[in-house]
């Protein structure tokens, strides 16, 4: 999987707003997202990229509770699946890359009775995983393998590594009737956005504000985007968090914050927002809907 960064900056000219706009800065740089989500719209199916650190576990933990409990998964299995997961995420982000730059990239579907995971890095890779050295040296295969009905190991010295992990999941009566149309996306941004402002020491007040927007920006995404998939990016700013939310056609932000209008109160988005506006990335002519949220 390969999810572009949203590297372009902020232009000017098409902010939807006079709230502010310019490149997301963090430590006096501009910021890379702390981790990136594509949902699938057809099936409840989701890929994460993070940064190989363990402060984007919880994030990715939050992403995976939102796909299993909204297609229907029990308490059980989803915390088996979270350990699995966790353990195998840890893995990667302490064990493949020698100096910490790297990324993770996770993919989760639910099927019935079934969690699907893959967690891929593209670091140094492993000559033999399995043997006893490995076992002893903390890489948690033996926790994967316990709660895992099956896992798989590939990797290469100096490609990489990806483990493939089929556990338990969804109850198949609630998986065959459960509403993942537009629940999975919204469960992921809402979950995403939570933590995120809670990581960045946003007061409870502006957590409320920053989730009541995305999930106004979320619920209109859906019949926009260009494709099969909405792509999210949370980024750490130095006083807060920036959202965006795509792939839009050309003008599409600008649609969203006009349906999401609330009547007699009007754009609670930009009202709650430090910034809003159509961003552009390298890739294409495709929109993202910007906004930013400071502590």
């Amino acid at each position: 999987m390969s999810i572009p960064l949203f590297a372009g900056e902020p232009d000017p000219r098409s902010s939807l707003s006079a709230n502010g706009s310019g490149p997301a800065q963090r430590d006096g740089k501009e910021a890379r997202a702390v981790i990136e989500a594509r949902i699938d719209t057809r099936r409840p199916r989701l890929e994460l990229r993070l940064e190989a650190d363990k402060d984007r576990l919880p994030l990715v933990r939050q992403a995976l509770r939102a796909l299993a409990q909204a297609t229907g998964t029990g308490a059980e299995e989803l915390h088996d699946a979270e350990l699995a997961v966790t353990e195998a995420c840890a893995n990667a982000i302490q064990h493949a890359y020698r100096h910490g730059n790297g990324f993770v990239d996770v993919t989760i579907e639910a099927r019935a009775a079934e969690l699907l995971v893959h967690v891929r890095d593209a670091g140094k890779g492993m000559r033999d995983p399995w043997n006893d050295r490995g076992r002893k040296s903390g890489l948690g295969l033996t926790v994967m393998e316990s709660v895992a009905r099956e896992v798989e190991i590939r990797s290469e010295r100096g490609v990489g590594t990806e483990v493939v992990m089929a556990l338990p999941g969804p109850d198949p009566e609630r998986f065959e009737h459960a509403d993942t149309s537009g629940a999975v996306a919204e469960q992921v941004v809402r979950r995403l956005v939570a933590m995120a402002a809670a990581q960045a020491d946003m007061p409870p007040a502006r957590v409320t504000e920053a989730l009541l927007a995305a999930e106004l920006i979320v619920r209109h995404v859906p019949e926009k985007v260009t494709g099969d998939c909405i792509t999210v990016a949370l980024t750490r700013i130095v006083d807060g968090i920036e959202l965006r939310v795509g792939p839009l056609p050309s003008d599409g932000a600008t649609e969203v914050l006009a349906e999401a209008d609330v009547p007699m109160v009007g754009s609670v988005i930009e009202r709650f927002a430090d910034g809003v506006w159509a961003a552009r990335d390298d890739f294409g002519p495709d929109e993202q809907l910007a906004v930013r949220f400071k502590a």
